[in-house]
């Protein structure tokens, strides 16, 4: 269905309510059919204005999809987290046209987390025990708007990253992290593509990589005080990255030999490196 629809919001008091009693295990995490039903009336469910509000059966068709892509995950020989993170984000990346931006609304995956897919939510991170640090978290994963939200951030991967990377698997939890927490990579996709396909052929691996990836980015960030940068402009992202990798491996724990060489055609262009 291509028609854009208008997505139930949970307001904030109401989320809090659901939110603490999920963490207080006062709730069971369970799909409850007239909670559903009840906040989807609820007069501040939807925008006075907008696209054409989603159907109720719209809604419970997604969730039966998510449901089969966690179930799927909970029947393959690989690791659940991950498996669920591929599928279930699939399922939410192939729903999204029918979301439009109301993706980007919070109080829309309170909505479909803590009344929608409560149960899901709670599979892929399980509730701590009585550590206040840990309940922080879990609380985190539970509210719209958090780069750590259960759900949010696996729309966040496809948006940015496309389909085809997510579902390569090339990209580790912690790239994920460190690409996705800085607004510079979020909002520009083609550069956020190209420092993940240089991590990735970077043959580095666990803490060193996590490093390295945070270190170019970082440098990233630093230059962007003084360069604009435009997903229109491939070239002069491709000289931006690997500026920023002859930086972040000057820098680290292997450092290699550069020459720097300056473009001489573009007057905004960045030193590109070349690497030895």
């Amino acid at each position: 269905m291509n028609t854009s629809r208008s997505l139930p919001r949970l307001e904030f008091k109401d989320a809090n309510k659901l939110r603490d009693a999920l963490l207080s295990r006062a709730k069971a995490s369970t799909f409850d059919r007239s909670l559903f039903e009840e906040y989807l009336l609820s007069p501040n469910a939807f925008p006075a204005t907008g696209p054409v509000r989603i159907q109720e059966d719209e809604l419970l068709d997604f969730r039966k999809g998510c449901v089969e892509a966690s179930e799927q995950a909970m029947n393959s020989s690989g690791d659940y987290k991950a498996e669920f993170d591929l599928a279930v984000g699939k399922q939410i990346s192939n729903w999204e046209s029918m979301a439009g931006s109301d993706f980007g609304v919070a109080a829309v995956w309170d909505f479909i987390t803590l009344v929608l897919l409560p149960d899901l939510a709670l599979q892929r991170f399980s509730l701590p025990e009585d550590d206040q640090s840990e309940n922080r978290t879990a609380r985190s994963r539970l509210s719209g708007g958090n780069r750590r939200h259960v759900l949010q951030r696996l729309w966040k991967r496809h948006v940015v990253f496309g389909s085809q990377i997510v579902g390569a698997r090339i990209l580790t939890e912690d790239d994920y992290g460190s690409l996705l927490e800085r607004k510079l990579t979020l909002e520009h996709r083609q550069l956020a593509r190209k420092v993940a396909m240089k991590v990735v052929n970077s043959g580095l691996q666990g803490s060193t990589r996590r490093d390295y990836t945070r270190a170019v980015t970082r440098a990233l960030v630093q230059m962007s005080g003084v360069v604009q940068f435009s997903d229109s402009d491939l070239d002069h992202l491709d000289h931006a990255v690997e500026h920023a990798d002859s930086v972040a491996r000057q820098n680290g724990s292997r450092p290699i030999a550069i020459d720097v060489v300056m473009p001489a055609t573009k007057t905004h262009a960045l030193p590109k490196a070349r690497i030895r």
